[in-house]
């Protein structure tokens, strides 16, 4: 029994220095796998993301660079165009002459003539005529007549949307040449009724106005609407003898004013010619040589027998 209990002691033993030595191995090899241990400290990259500050550019650059940047912007945008004159509209301011229908102390004819840029602005030029009447007590009589002239240019806000309506805002500037007069009566001690008059001519008026109004096409280039004035008085004449009361073209002469007008136009319109629509004549129908085929060709000769 003793031998056999030795034994068990020994057969533990070498089971238990088996078991270390391979513990032993497991561990050796697992830090061959993992390498050395070393305490090694990492350095801090640099940012080399940083970009330099910009160098500064001369005017000449600058408006070079922007003069680049409206061409990329341009070539970018599908819709934008070169000018070109698209047509010519002209026609007449008709309220004023029809306020002179019912009113006989005024009288106004006026005409308008438009060109036509792209659809979207149009150069408007306009002249009239015109003579205001003024009474007062008694025989007092004052009369302004004259011509004037504006020029001026609109831009349209529907240019992107219609081809045919408009509504349009603009800025023009005005010019009048005229003569004014005044008749009055004076009545002495005696009673006599003595007539006097005082004129001025060659007096003139300048102003700046804005412009806003609507057309429709009532028919085929056949355009009304009405529009709005907003005018505002630069310089002009103040008489020797007596202070203008209206100027033509602008109204009176205390102010700026605003007035109404009622448009009826027609339009010519301009096409652009298409290249290659015009050829030389008998450039169409040109000479092709083609080889003359013989009537038998196709059919097989017969042979004499």
């Amino acid at each position: 029994m003793k031998n056999k209990r030795k034994q068990m002691k020994v057969n533990i033993g070498t089971v238990l220095l088996l078991g270390f030595f391979l513990f032993m191995a497991q561990a050796g090899y697992t830090q061959e796998d993992e390498g050395p241990v070393t305490n090694t400290v990492t350095k801090p990259v640099k940012d080399t993301t940083k970009k330099k500050a910009p160098k500064k550019l001369t005017r000449k650059e600058r408006r070079a660079k922007r003069r680049a940047e409206k061409r990329r912007k341009r070539a970018a945008d599908t819709t934008w165009k070169p000018l070109r004159v698209a047509g010519i509209r002209f026609g007449s301011d008709i309220f004023p002459t029809l306020l002179g229908q019912f009113d006989e102390n005024r009288t106004s004819y006026q005409g308008t003539f438009e060109v036509l840029l792209n659809n979207k602005y149009s150069i408007e030029l306009s002249a009239g005529v015109e003579e205001i009447i003024r009474k007062g007590s008694g025989e007092y009589k004052y009369t302004s007549n004259g011509s004037y002239g504006r020029l001026g240019i609109n831009y349209n806000l529907l240019h992107k949307k219609s081809d045919d309506d408009i509504i349009y805002v603009g800025f023009h500037f005005g010019y009048a040449q005229f003569d004014h007069d005044i008749t009055y009566s004076i009545v002495n001690p005696l009673g006599d009724v003595n007539n006097a008059q005082i004129s001025e001519k060659q007096l003139f008026g300048t102003w700046l106005e804005f412009n806003f109004g609507f057309r429709i096409e009532l028919f085929k280039n056949l355009y009304m609407g009405p529009m709005f004035r907003v005018k505002s008085k630069l310089t002009g004449s103040d008489g020797e003898l007596v202070t203008p009361n209206d100027l033509p073209g602008y109204g009176l002469n205390n102010g700026a004013n605003f007035t109404f007008g009622y448009h009826l136009l027609y339009r010519i319109p301009f096409r652009k010619s298409k290249r290659g629509r015009r050829r030389k004549k008998g450039s169409l129908n040109k000479k092709i040589n083609v080889k003359t085929v013989p009537k038998n060709a196709g059919k097989p000769s017969k042979e004499k027998e």
